[in-house]
């Protein structure tokens, strides 16, 4: 790791930001966040910028991008630890372990997202071998020492599953573009080079859940911008500004710098009362204007859809491995309309919409017989 410090700073206790840098698990290395990095020292906090595990197995699928994540999760842990540890002890970095934070861009922010929320033993999902690759804490190093932290900085990231993110879990500061082709802003498959590889839900399926059950969570939205890459500079003041806002906060402190939060993503709405996301009787989605209303779910395989002023001229129904078990035989709707999928077996199912204003939404449903 590259650790930054305030020059001249002699305060005997600082809050810490542990970074990690993007580059889709292949590529990319911890001098790529130097920017913020230093941004944040100048605002008095200690900063690691860590390099971690990177490699995804062949073939390129689901299971061995979400083993990448679980590898990289558990260095950032170990980084952690480190601090916790050095603080019991030699105390150089001079860290407060009750204010230790995370963060990171691109996969970095996919990596602190899981760390936060794939949290509980029984959200490890059932293609994590535990036994070859460690459980949730690792064995990357620094054991004995906690690796909780207090909240997240996530920049471009998403999770692989939104039922992770439950009431009481750490609060998270977000930023990403709307036209995001890498990360889905919404909820999307991600893709690695060629390789349609699985469905990912980016901040504003992220904000919705977290608004749904109670967790703070900023956002701010670059309009009309993409992904960025790996070191680039691009809206880094502005993330800078928000994410120091986020954590003074958190810290109880009075932001000086204060920014306007956008707070209000252009995807799914969940109308639903329940706090679980696995028991919605009815979910009404929203893409920039665009309603639509999708129940019951769970069901036993007929849904029906009703649209706003808006119409629909396609929809697609995917299964969980990415094959595509239905396409609508309809171009055009206002009306409500069901559509059967009782022949389809029961389990989790992805549907994707496009509006006559080109608007595209991808929402989750359950068929349970």
């Amino acid at each position: 790791m590259d650790i930054y410090e305030p020059t001249g700073d002699t305060a005997t206790i600082r809050p810490l930001i542990v970074m990690a840098h993007g580059g889709s698990f292949f590529i990319g290395d911890k001098t790529d966040m130097s920017f913020i990095s230093t941004e944040m020292a100048k605002r008095g906090y200690v900063v690691a910028s860590i390099n971690y595990r990177l490699g995804v197995g062949l073939p390129i699928d689901s299971t061995s991008l979400m083993k990448a994540v679980w590898r990289a999760t558990q260095d950032m842990k170990a980084s952690v630890r480190f601090f916790r540890k050095d603080a019991a002890t030699a105390n150089r970095y001079r860290t407060d372990s009750t204010m230790i934070f995370i963060g990171g861009a691109s996969a970095g922010g996919i990596m602190a997202v899981h760390y936060a929320y794939l949290d509980q033993n029984s959200e490890i999902p059932s293609i994590i071998d535990t036994v070859t690759l460690g459980g949730l804490e690792g064995n990357s190093g620094n054991a004995g020492y906690s690796s909780s932290v207090k909240a997240i900085v996530n920049i471009c990231g998403a999770i692989a599953d939104t039922c992770w993110m439950q009431p009481g879990d750490e609060n998270m500061v977000s930023l990403q573009g709307n036209n995001d082709t890498k990360v889905p802003y919404c909820s999307d498959y991600v893709y690695l080079s060629v390789f349609k590889i699985m469905v990912i839900h980016g901040l504003g399926t992220m904000a919705v859940r977290a608004n749904h059950i109670g967790i703070y969570n900023p956002t701010h939205t670059f309009y009309g911008q993409g992904h960025g890459s790996p070191g680039d500079s691009i809206n880094s003041d502005t993330t800078v500004v928000l994410a120091s806002d986020f954590l003074y906060k958190q810290m109880g402190c009075i932001p000086t710098n204060t920014l306007n939060y956008t707070n209000n993503p252009l995807c799914l709405t969940t109308l639903a009362n329940t706090p679980s996301c696995l028991n919605l009787e009815v979910e009404e989605v929203q893409v920039a204007g665009f309603c639509l209303q999708v129940y019951p779910n769970p069901s036993n395989g007929k849904i029906q859809l009703i649209s706003n002023q808006y119409s629909v001229i396609s929809m697609e129904v995917y299964n969980v491995l990415g094959k595509k078990v239905y396409r609508s035989p309809f171009t055009d709707y206002r009306l409500p309309i069901t559509i059967d999928l009782s022949s389809q077996p029961s389990g989790m199912y992805f549907m994707k919409c496009t509006s006559d204003k080109e608007k595209v939404f991808v929402t989750k449903f359950l068929i349970g017989k």
